[in-house]
């Protein structure tokens, strides 16, 4: 989390509202994800396999480990 944090403080340097909004979102989808009970080995690899492919793009994480 703090990647995207830090990435949206030199993104937008004087726009505050911006770099909230950009680093809430993602840090709702990490929680999301951290929350997610994996129930078989399988969801495991998908997830780890999500994980290693968007290493700090949560949003696309949540989408693909949805899908």
């Amino acid at each position: 989390m703090n990647a995207v944090k830090e990435k949206a403080k030199k993104d937008f340097q004087d726009d505050y509202m911006t770099q909230n909004y950009v680093a809430d979102e993602p840090s709702k989808v990490f929680d999301y994800i951290n929350g997610i009970e994996l129930k078989s080995q399988e969801e495991l690899n998908v997830m780890k396999k999500v994980i290693n492919d968007f290493p700090n793009d949560f949003m696309t994480t949540e989408y693909v480990y949805n899908r």
